[in-house]
């Protein structure tokens, strides 16, 4: 083999271990709570992930890209990055002239699904939640015509008590109306994909595999390793080189 072939050779194959230990973005815009919470489910998985701080409180997480697909479905499966809703300033900023009552009256509504949305949110096993409420419109005198109502959205992790969750929606949603009937209330649940098909074989094969030092595995330590066996291996094809040239 010619010289220059062997440096094709050499070149090649330290392109390809650069490339293996790419990065991909997966998700931005994130606080540093948010991120550390999905590098560590990522890292429970058995993938490695790298949390990059892009700007003041907003951070990025990245993965690499053998781990993208996979990282998605995991993180989708758990509900993170988690569900994010508007608050009041974000309605309602300091510096906005003075709105139209009905505009006022849509914003108000939407912050009251908001804030309800958050609450349901925030119970055990729900990864999405969204709740909508219909105030019935006034008469003359300022009277309601007919009476308020409400449906509620959620998807849930498998394996919750349906009945169970529905109550303690519906119970939130009545006390956060007024003059909201608990039987007005309308509740639809749905369960999201179990990930235990996907994991098994991961499980079965990470008890094959012998133990290591530490607890390190290759996710952990396999991008940086890749990184120094290519360096390693340019190294050597340039040594080479210089070693040919000179004899």
């Amino acid at each position: 083999m010619s010289r220059m072939k062997t440096v094709n050779v050499f070149v090649f194959f330290t392109a390809a271990l650069l490339l293996a230990g790419c990065e991909k973005e997966l998700y931005d815009d994130l606080n540093q709570s948010e991120a550390n919470e999905i590098v560590a489910t990522l890292e429970a998985h058995g993938m490695s992930a790298t949390r990059e701080k892009v700007a003041p409180s907003v951070w990025r997480v990245n993965v690499t890209d053998s781990d993208f697909a996979r990282a998605v479905e995991v993180l989708q499966g758990v509900g993170l990055p988690r569900q994010k809703f508007a608050s009041i300033s974000d309605l309602f900023p300091s510096d906005r002239l003075i709105e139209s009552p009905s505009e006022e009256k849509a914003k108000l509504a939407f912050a009251l699904d908001q804030d309800i949305s958050r609450s349901i949110a925030s119970l055990n096993g729900v990864s999405f939640a969204w709740c909508h409420v219909a105030m019935p419109n006034l008469d003359l005198r300022g009277a309601p015509v007919g009476k308020p109502t409400a449906s509620v959205s959620v998807r849930v992790r498998p394996g919750l008590n349906a009945a169970e969750l529905a109550v303690q929606i519906k119970t939130i949603v009545a006390n956060a109306v007024p003059g909201l009937s608990y039987h007005d209330i309308s509740v639809v649940l749905s369960v999201q994909k179990s990930l235990a098909s996907t994991d098994e074989p991961a499980a079965a094969a990470a008890l094959l595999q012998p133990s290591r030092p530490f607890g390190l595995s290759f996710n952990t330590i396999g991008t940086p390793l890749l990184f120094a066996a290519a360096l390693a291996v340019l190294s050597l094809a340039v040594l080479w080189l210089s070693k040919s040239r000179s004899a």
